[in-house]
């Protein structure tokens, strides 16, 4: 349930950067491409720190943003009252305007402009809103959902998203990950369990 960043140090040894975190497990780490020492993790983890599956109702949730501008010494939450009130999957800088943030949440996806200090819902025209992963290119977010297919979306000027229809796959999935080929941005791959690899 900690969070650890590597240092050099006679090797291999991880040092725990956890601070003043919660003790709960979380689900992404995130680097500020342009302030290296500002660490962002995104909870709750649908998964505790037993190895159990959490439930609506399980008072060690914390769905929440956190922040940290001296590489993990301290760490504050973002979202003030509990905006999105349910996980956060994901959380994604954009390639090129580094103010702009998306995040993946169990109840679909939020962008800010404001490196998270305001949030706004692209949730029209995505059918199925439980996230499970998100990709992000510099015109185009991919997001998989557990169940309900896979989804493009064309991030227009105003960085909001117009989503496409579901492409697949659509098997009742637990996980499922995206990434898009580093070759080719029109090209992005699928994984999902139970399901496979597209």
């Amino acid at each position: 349930g900690h969070i650890f960043n590597v240092f050099r140090l006679n090797g291999n040894d991880w040092e725990d950067i956890s601070g003043n975190l919660p003790n709960i497990a979380f689900n992404n780490i995130m680097s500020d491409v342009d302030f290296p020492n500002d660490l962002y993790v995104t909870g709750a983890s649908d998964i505790d720190l037993n190895g159990n599956f959490r439930y609506n109702g399980d008072s060690t949730i914390v769905n929440e943003i956190y922040k940290s501008e001296n590489g993990g010494i301290n760490w504050n939450p973002i979202l003030g009252e509990d905006l999105f009130s349910v996980s956060v999957k994901k959380l994604m800088q954009h390639p090129s305007d580094e103010n702009v943030f998306y995040a993946a949440t169990s109840q679909g996806i939020y962008f800010s402009t404001d490196r998270g200090e305001n949030w706004e819902e692209q949730n029209n025209g995505l059918y199925s809103e439980n996230i499970g992963s998100m990709a992000l290119g510099e015109n185009y977010i991919y997001v998989g959902t557990l169940g309900g297919g896979v989804y493009a979306g064309e991030i227009l000027g105003d960085h909001s998203i117009d989503w496409h229809d579901s492409t697949g796959p659509t098997p009742s999935v637990f996980n499922i990950q995206i990434n898009i080929d580093p070759t080719d941005v029109d090209v992005i791959y699928a994984t999902s369990y139970p399901g496979g690899v597209f």
